[in-house]
């Protein structure tokens, strides 16, 4: 990897690797210079290899943007003593966010219908994509060695739908400052035109009322048929539309003397705003209090 960052002398950063090793590594850093108790968990180097470069922003701002349409969230769990410990090897003795990075998770049996009395109300927007070819260049210090590498995206059949973006391939040099490596840089272009095109993808956002009643259950327990958690994928089924499936991008909890409800937000991944994530721990943590009273 590239200079830590906590030891370089610029406000400029560029870092490297697997996703969940980018996220946590910015997040670790922010942490340090904010001395926000949040415990990051062990690095599994889940995540497809992205780069980062930036100067003086804000590493929510990044890490929102590093994670789009990868597949990934940011987890953040709120932990209070008497919790059981995040991770075996991890002490904690005061209230604290644990944080990992994870990806979506399909569940087998999560759906959604009208029928069911799962759904009251419904609307759904469409979006079309931005890019369905993205252009990868790569330039060397000899303009006439220029590189292009194109990757195509799914489309519809129609020829009114090809669109095109284009974007920049910068691979460092070696530090003997040799040329770089044909096939690295080949694969590098690669990943980050289909990054482009996963980024440029078309989307299907829902704005449904969910009423879970008894039936359904708030939880992080996978074993539990019934249960769901933010981040899961919900198949809907709607009548004439058919069948979506969309994520649990967040969850409303209302808590009154009287009245105690939880609605599923559902929709688009990628599309919450970074302010939400402490929102998120938050109520995990109100939810967890709850059920344990």
């Amino acid at each position: 990897m590239d200079t830590p960052l906590n030891q370089q002398t610029t406000p400029e950063f560029d870092v490297n690797g697997p996703l969940e090793s980018v996220v946590k590594r910015l997040l670790e850093v922010g942490a340090k210079r904010t001395k926000h108790p949040i415990v990051i968990l062990q690095d599994q180097g889940r995540g497809p290899d992205v780069r980062v470069h930036g100067k003086w922003e804000s590493v929510g701002d990044v890490i929102k943007d590093v994670l789009n349409k990868t597949g990934y969230r940011l987890d953040l769990t709120g932990w209070l003593p008497g919790d059981p410990p995040p991770q075996e090897d991890i002490s904690l003795t005061r209230p604290s966010i644990i944080a990992d990075v994870i990806p979506y998770e399909h569940r087998e049996g999560l759906v959604w219908t009208v029928e069911a009395g799962d759904i009251t109300d419904w609307s759904m927007t469409h979006t079309r994509a931005s890019a369905t070819v993205g252009i990868v260049g790569f330039e060397v210090d000899d303009p006439a060695k220029r590189v292009y590498g194109t990757m195509t995206g799914p489309t519809s059949g129609s020829p009114w739908q090809t669109r095109e973006a284009f974007k920049e391939y910068t691979e460092h040099k070696e530090i003997d400052d040799r040329e770089p490596d044909p096939q690295r840089v080949w694969e590098g272009m690669e990943n980050e035109g289909q990054m482009l095109i996963n980024q440029s993808e078309g989307t299907v956002e829902a704005d449904i009322t969910v009423d879970i009643a008894n039936l359904w259950q708030f939880n992080t327990d996978k074993t539990n048929s019934r249960s769901f958690d933010v981040g899961d994928w919900v198949e809907v089924r709607l009548p004439v539309l058919g069948r979506y499936t969309q994520l649990i991008k967040a969850v409303e909890v209302h808590v009154t003397p009287t009245d105690f409800t939880i609605r599923p937000i559902i929709g688009t991944p990628d599309t919450m705003d970074s302010d939400l994530y402490s929102n998120l721990a938050n109520l995990h943590r109100r939810v967890d209090k709850l059920e344990r009273s």
